[in-house]
């Protein structure tokens, strides 16, 4: 399964793609005390998307 870990500061999400059906995606949203006490603790994907 492909995973996609989105990472917002100061913004705003509005949608999410994925060329693969199977794919578990997870925000992070730093901009919210939940979202910058789970960062340090969430495993990364391997890979950068730019």
């Amino acid at each position: 399964m492909a995973k996609i870990v989105i990472v917002v500061e100061g913004g705003l999400v509005q949608e999410v793609f994925s060329s693969e059906k199977d794919t578990e995606v997870e925000l992070i949203d730093l901009d919210t005390e939940e979202g910058q006490a789970a960062a340090p603790e969430t495993e990364m994907p391997e890979f950068k998307v730019w």
